[in-house]
C-alpha cells in the first residue's frame, strides 16, 4: 500500500512527533510505502525509512503557514497517487484524520478567552473532519468531543489510542537506575518524580510547583522533560531539556505525573507504564481509562495540596506494574495499523455500496 501522512513538521518534538515515527514503523514494517508531506523538518536520530516531501513556506508569514499547508496539500497532484493519506494536523480531503485533540476542548477546560485566532483553529478543524472520510479520536474523551462539540457523526468515529513502541519502551532498564541518574544528572538518593511537558501551563505545572513548594526539598526532586520553564521558583526542579531517550529517564525517576488541565491522551502514562514506571495523572488525560491501583493514582482534583498527597502516597507504595502494559491494551504498532487500514478498507467498501445504490 502506498501511504501518505500529512504533518506540519518532521522532527522529535512531542507526542503527536512520536506517533508519527510509530506510524512510520508500523507500515514500514508491514512493506507499505511511506511518504510523510511538511512544511518543517529537523534531523532526527535514527531516522525511519521514508520519503519526506517538504514545501517550503519561507515565503508566507509564520503565523499563516500552517494554514496554508493544510488547506492547500491535498491539491498536489503526487497527493494522488497513494492508496492512504493520514493527516496528524488540520488538513483537508484525506482519508483518515486523526484527533490527537480538539481546539474548542482546549477551550473549555483552560477557561482561554477565545481570539481570533482561535476561531480559526476551530473553523479549520470543522472542515477537516467533514470532508474526512475517517477521523480517528485517540481517547473516549476525544470521541465524546468531535460528537458534542463538532456534531462529527460516531459512524465516522475511529476511537484507537495511540501506539507504544514496545522495542523501545520496556522494563529492561529497570535494574540500571543508578547508572541511569548519572547520564542524566538526576539527584542518586532523592524521591524522583518526572514532569514530561513541551506545554506546561496546560499540563499543570503552576500547579505541581504549587505543590512541590509542600514537599520536603531533601527527599523530593522535580525533573522536567522538554520546554524550560520561564520561572524557576523552586530549588529542587532539575530540567533535563528534551531527551531522546524516554525509556530510560522514565526508568531512572519513581513516578512520572501528568496534573493535567487538558490531556487529550497522554503518551507519556501507557509509555512510563511500559517502562514499570507509575503515573499520577489528573482526571482531565484521556488515558485515564487504561490505568488500575497497581499502576497510578488519578486525582480527584489539580490542588497543590492534592497534588502533594499523591507524590507522598505514591513515593510510599510499591506498585506491581505487568511487563506486558502495552500488549495487554492493545497498543502495540502492528494492532494499531492493522485496525486504521481494516476501517479504511470498511468505510471505503460502504462507500462504494453506496455509489452503486445510487
Amino acid at each position: 500500500m502506498r501511504v501518505a501522512i500529512i504533518h506540519h513538521q518532521f522532527k522529535l518534538k512531542g507526542g503527536m512527533e512520536t506517533y508519527l515515527l510509530n506510524l512510520i514503523k508500523g507500515f514500514n514494517d508491514q512493506q507499505d510505502q511511506v511518504s510523510i508531506y511538511v512544511y518543517k523538518r529537523n534531523k532526527i536520530q535514527e531516522e525511519p525509512i521514508c520519503n519526506v516531501k517538504k514545501t517550503n513556506l519561507f515565503w508566507l508569514p509564520r503565523t499563516l503557514r500552517k494554514y496554508w499547508f493544510g488547506s492547500h496539500i491535498h491539491k498536489q497532484k503526487r497527493m494522488q497517487f497513494h492508496d492512504l493519506r493520514v493527516s496528524l494536523m488540520r488538513s483537508f480531503h484525506q482519508e483518515i484524520i486523526v484527533c490527537g485533540g480538539t481546539h474548542q476542548g482546549f477551550v473549555f477546560n483552560t477557561q482561554k478567552k477565545i481570539t481570533l485566532s482561535d476561531r480559526l483553529e476551530i473553523a479549520c478543524e470543522k472542515k477537516s473532519y467533514a470532508t474526512s472520510l475517517i477521523v480517528l479520536a485517540h481517547s473516549d474523551q476525544l470521541k465524546k468531543e468531535l460528537i458534542e462539540l463538532y456534531s462529527v457523526p460516531a459512524y465516522k468515529i475511529l476511537m484507537v489510542h495511540p501506539p507504544i513502541n514496545t522495542e523501545k519502551f520496556h522494563q529492561g532498564f529497570r535494574d540500571q537506575k543508578k547508572r541511569l541518574r548519572k547520564k542524566f544528572n538526576i539527584h542518586p538518593e532523592k524521591k524522583i518524580i518526572l514532569f514530561p511537558s513541551t506545554g506546561h501551563r496546560r499540563k499543570g505545572f503552576f500547579s505541581l510547583i504549587a505543590a512541590f513548594k509542600q514537599l520536603p526539598e531533601a527527599e523530593f526532586e522535580l525533573v522536567i522533560a522538554g520546554n524550560k520553564p520561564h520561572k524557576n521558583s523552586c530549588a529542587n526542579i532539575n530540567y533535563v531539556g528534551f531527551a531522546e531517550d524516554m525509556a530510560s529517564l522514565y526508568s531512572a525517576c519513581d513516578v512520572t505525573i501528568l496534573p493535567s488541565l487538558y490531556e487529550p491522551f497522554g503518551l507519556a502514562v501507557p509509555e512510563s507504564l511500559q517502562c514499570g514506571t507509575p503515573v499520577i495523572i489528573s482526571k482531565f488525560v484521556g488515558a485515564k481509562d487504561l490505568i488500575t491501583e497497581d499502576e497510578g493514582i488519578i486525582l480527584a482534583d489539580i490542588t497543590p495540596a492534592t497534588i502533594a498527597n499523591a507524590i507522598l502516597e505514591a513515593t510510599s507504595k510499591q506498585y506491581n506494574i505487568t511487563p506486558h502494559f502495552a500488549e495487554r491494551n492493545g497498543l502495540a504498532i502492528e494492532t494499531h495499523i492493522q485496525k486504521l487500514k481494516q476501517t479504511f478498507r470498511d468505510h471505503s467498501m460502504k462507500t462504494a455500496d453506496r455509489k452503486e445504490a445510487t
